[in-house]
């Protein structure tokens, strides 16, 4: 199985379910983003990249990142999972799948907004 690492800032994170029966399970997908480039003099020159990375059951409780690490650098190495599929205008296509191998947390880089629950339903 192939692997990479890449540097950025934990942008988001939540867990969720999946599946039923023997099949379910939990999921932690986080948004990790990747600054764009810069020149030499600062100027911005690329755009940001976001890539959402899933991590599963047992391994989300050894390995936590919650919301309080919103803001944060990490240095991350995921496995990639590439997959074939048919699309509807029968032409193959091609989908990645990025899963947590190891990561590290580092500095805060920014302070995530403050987000007030409330009980309006919208």
């Amino acid at each position: 199985m192939a692997t990479t690492s890449f540097k950025g800032i934990v942008e988001k994170t939540e867990i969720s379910n999946y599946g039923e029966g023997e099949k379910a399970g939990k999921r932690q997908s986080i948004v990790i983003m990747v600054p764009g480039w810069t020149d030499g003099y600062g100027v911005k020159k690329g755009p940001d990249e976001k890539f959402q990375i899933d991590q599963f059951n047992d391994n989300i409780e050894k390995n936590p990142i919650t919301t309080a690490d919103i803001g944060r650098k990490i240095d991350v190495e995921v496995y990639l999972k590439g997959r074939e599929f048919d699309r509807n205008d029968g032409v193959k296509g091609y989908a990645v799948g990025l899963n947590i191998k190891s990561f590290k947390l580092g500095d805060r880089v920014y302070d995530a907004p403050v987000v007030e629950d409330d009980d309006l339903p919208f």
